[in-house]
């Protein structure tokens, strides 16, 4: 909790920094817009076998004339009941046993402010788990320059160049904090009325550990199935060049050895999406 409350105090004072206090606005306000979008995709199965798995996502934007806010939530959960069979004296014992096999969460907030023409500000935090990669928290805040190098109503391009500071938590209880920068590529073309494709690109670069570089990126193909609802198709790609390592117990401390965890993390999804 002290790392989500210094990146949303970090947050606050980079937002007054390039917002200004957005208490000035005139009549053109009233003319604000807003969108929602949510996605849910879920798998059940019981009997023999019994697998839950969901993952659930919602995306606000709320646009001014010069400004915009975006505020994004992420979950993912999977958990699986084995059954393990035993033999009592020829009566067959059957203790069933529960797992999280995937597990990751992500909230955060971007706000933009446009300087002039195609060129903005803009300034966000975030806060990531995923304690099966071995990262119990990782807190973020970033600010720097952004500009659209096209948008139409079938197409847009958007390019983030930024600075940002990170705090991470291990699940071994190491900690640590580094300054970083932050490359981020947001693109969308609609393929027909009723399709679209969009990517999402992000490059973070550890300044003060060449070695540590993070890469996310996301690509979906949307088609719409009525005014509100869409199916989804996306794939998610998370590399860690530089992955959390952890201490393996042996039977003595000379037997204990180290265990890295993967640099990659794939998800690939099909999903109902609601926009409002």
């Amino acid at each position: 909790m002290n790392q989500i409350s210094r990146t949303l105090g970090i947050s606050l004072l980079l937002f007054t920094a390039t917002h200004g206090i957005a208490s000035a606005q005139d009549e053109e306000e009233t003319q604000r817009a807003w969108s929602n979008v949510a996605d849910l995709s879920l798998v059940a199965t019981a009997g023999n076998s019994e697998v839950m798995s969901w993952a659930l996502s919602d995306k606000f934007t709320y646009n001014w004339t010069n400004q915009q806010l975006t505020l994004e939530a992420q979950g993912l959960r999977t958990s699986t009941t084995v059954r393990n069979l035993t033999n009592d004296a020829g009566t067959v014992q059957v203790d069933e046993v529960s797992e999280t096999t995937a597990e990751q969460y992500f909230v955060g907030g971007r706000f933009r402010q446009r300087i002039y023409l195609r060129l903005f500000a803009y300034t966000n935090a975030s806060w990531f788990r995923n304690e099966l990669a071995g990262v119990q928290n990782r807190a973020q805040a970033a600010l720097g320059l952004g500009y659209t190098f096209f948008e139409s109503e079938k197409s847009f391009l958007t390019g983030e160049l930024g600075g940002s500071w990170t705090d991470e938590e291990q699940i071994t209880t190491l900690s640590n904090n580094w300054v970083g920068a932050q490359a981020i590529f947001d693109f969308m073309y609609k393929l027909t009325e009723t399709a679209s494709f969009d990517w999402d690109l992000a490059i973070l670069p550890n300044l003060e550990d060449s070695e540590d570089l993070r890469v996310n990126t996301v690509a979906g193909l949307t088609s719409a199935i009525s005014s509100v609802f869409a199916l989804k198709v996306s794939y998610t790609l998370l590399f860690d060049n530089k992955p959390v390592q952890v201490v393996v117990p042996g039977a003595t401390p000379a037997d204990d050895a180290l265990f890295t965890f993967d640099k990659y993390d794939h998800r690939l999804a099909a999903s109902l999406v609601m926009n409002l």
